[in-house]
């Protein structure tokens, strides 16, 4: 079960796109974390409504992962910029790929 609902979501996305509202007023209102509000906006932005529904837990080979942080530090993205741009449900997974790759190198993921 996930915490938010989609139309929950949607309707706070709606509230700071088209009520021109600031991710702090959002949050005060719907009694979220702004961040979390910021993070459902950009993936708004980026795929529309299909941003706003939860992705099932899936499993990623080690070159996809090395992929991902390579991509990250050649565009020089965020984590979350490089999450969205992957189509990843948390830019969670990114932190902690770039944590491994930084460490070990990308001989972690084979």
């Amino acid at each position: 079960m996930f915490k938010y609902s989609f139309d929950f979501k949607f309707k706070v996305v709606k509230y700071v796109v088209y009520g021109k509202h600031s991710y702090r007023e959002a949050a005060r209102k719907f009694n979220v974390h702004q961040e979390q509000i910021r993070v459902w906006t950009n993936r708004y932005k980026t795929y529309g409504k299909n941003g706003l529904i939860p992705k099932p837990i899936q499993k990623y080979d080690g070159k996809f992962k090395v992929d991902v942080v390579e991509y990250m530090y050649a565009n020089h993205l965020s984590f979350e910029k490089t999450a969205i741009h992957f189509g990843l449900p948390s830019s969670t997974n990114v932190v902690l790929w770039k944590q491994m790759y930084d460490e070990k190198g990308a001989r972690v993921f084979a």
